[in-house]
């Protein structure tokens, strides 16, 4: 290792067969250029990979289009989880498919005035996403 009076940056900076790779004052400004715009190009594309990896980005989409609110959105999400599908989307492509699952989900709902807030919410659900009441009765129990 040099002593300090002899240091030399290129002393650090020998390749293997023994040749000195010299920075000139452009290389000053190139290399750190060149660093900054790797990890710049590093960060957007792993930005890119994680906003195509959220899945609930479109079901959001999709529930403010339709004009659901907050709670709604919660109440179909909490369906669709209790009723093991892979998308709460699923509940908002036909009227008699969220019907269905909503009695189903009803019939573990033990508490009566909980079961009494979600066949609301159901019936407000069907009619926001399909522009009609509810086919059938929400059944409960």
């Amino acid at each position: 290792m040099p002593t300090t009076d002899s240091f030399r940056f290129q002393d650090f900076l020998q390749w293997p067969g023994g040749q000195v790779l010299s920075l000139d004052v452009l290389g000053w400004f190139l290399v750190p250029i060149a660093t900054a715009l790797l990890i710049w190009m590093g960060w957007r594309l792993l930005s890119a990979a994680r906003r195509r990896r959220r899945p609930g980005d479109l079901f959001r989409q999709l529930s403010r289009t339709a004009g659901l609110s907050r709670s709604q959105r919660r109440t179909i999400r909490r369906i669709a989880i209790a009723e093991s599908l892979a998308s709460p989307i699923s509940l908002m492509l036909a009227p008699s498919t969220l019907d269905h699952h909503v009695n189903r989900f009803l019939r573990r709902v033990q508490r009566p005035a909980a079961r009494q807030r979600i066949t609301e919410a159901a019936q407000a659900i069907h009619e926001t996403i399909f522009d009609s009441p509810v086919a059938a009765p929400v059944k409960s129990r």
